[in-house]
């Protein structure tokens, strides 16, 4: 898997990263439905090194992010069918549906509670894990959108859903209410009641305050940030600062580490895409001289021999 946390929403611009020399991540989004036995080849991208994000969603809309309870079985088994009869290089993280407590992704505007949501999960998992193990293949729950109460508490939402689950990844998605690029550091909280809850770019961290100790240790992927406004044909410096917040997270002595920051999105499919804005663009490729990682950094070590014995000693700055 790649060790960048550089990513991007669907094929359509990730040679920036090639060029850059940060090959990053790409995130797939599939609509599997009930029925069929096929698959997808992600070996196009994992040969040129890229990490792949897969989500598996029902549908889209009302069609439903996972199916109507009784179907739960059904979906399940068609995951397990697209895993077997995809084709990649590399491990895929398969992620199953999408914000379920979002009512535009619920079926018919049936409510997915987290209970519901927990069940189709758990189904899902049993189902795909025999086949994910030959790949190495990891899965996280549907990330929870946050602000959004519409069914449940979006933490609340979250942490029972970590809490009754056994992923071996997970899902987050952030954003910031608006393009001022220094929103991204914005420790700005919610109106009461939720005045302890952060309003912008950090509430991930909202999140991660939430991952139980014995899930502590998974990957993070955040699969989805923007600015929630329409992207500005600018090189603000938004895309600079996020990636350099992740950063500044990862490398604080955190033991949850995220592995991809995932802009949203790449190509033309909705007010939110980036093909064709080279200001952003821009921003992005210059995020990528930092050549940022998710891998820990070595800390600094000072030498010197010691005059009363001769040895050479090593001290860790602190």
């Amino acid at each position: 898997m790649s060790k960048y946390i550089y990513g991007i929403h669907e094929p359509s611009i990730e040679h920036i990263m090639e060029e850059q020399g940060t090959i990053g991540w790409i995130t797939f989004t599939h609509q599997l439905r009930l029925d069929g036995d096929g698959g997808f080849n992600y070996q196009p991208w994992t040969d040129r090194g890229f990490g792949i994000i897969a989500r598996l969603n029902h549908g889209y809309g009302t069609q439903g992010t996972i199916p109507h309870p009784k179907d739960y079985g059904r979906f399940a088994a068609r995951c397990a069918r697209w895993v077997r009869n995809s084709v990649s290089g590399a491990p895929i993280v398969w992620i199953v549906g999408n914000e379920p407590g979002n009512k535009v992704e619920q079926p018919d505007g049936e409510p997915i509670t987290p209970e519901m949501y927990t069940l189709c999960f758990n189904l899902c998992h049993e189902a795909m894990k025999e086949q994910m193990k030959i790949r190495g293949d990891l899965i996280a729950p549907a990330a929870i959108g946050p602000w959004n109460s519409e069914t449940a508490d979006w933490l609340e939402y979250f942490s029972y859903v970590m809490t009754h689950t056994k992923p071996t990844a997970i899902a987050l998605h952030t954003y910031t209410h608006g393009t001022d690029p220094g929103l991204i550091f914005s420790e700005q909280t919610m109106n009461p009641p939720n005045q302890h809850r952060r309003y912008h770019f950090r509430a991930y961290r909202d999140f991660m305050e939430r991952i139980p100790d014995d899930k502590r240790h998974l990957p993070i992927f955040i699969t989805e940030t923007c600015q929630l406004d329409p992207w500005a044909n600018t090189n603000s410096g938004w895309v600079k600062n996020a990636y350099q917040d992740i950063n500044d997270w990862n490398q604080s002595g955190q033991d949850r580490i995220v592995h991809a920051l995932v802009l949203y999105r790449g190509p033309k499919i909705d007010k939110w895409y980036i093909e064709g804005k080279n200001g952003v663009i821009q921003d992005w490729a210059e995020s990528m001289a930092h050549k940022y990682t998710w891998e820990k950094k070595p800390e600094p070590v000072s030498r010197f021999t010691c005059p009363n014995c001769g040895h050479l000693l090593e001290v860790k700055a602190v």
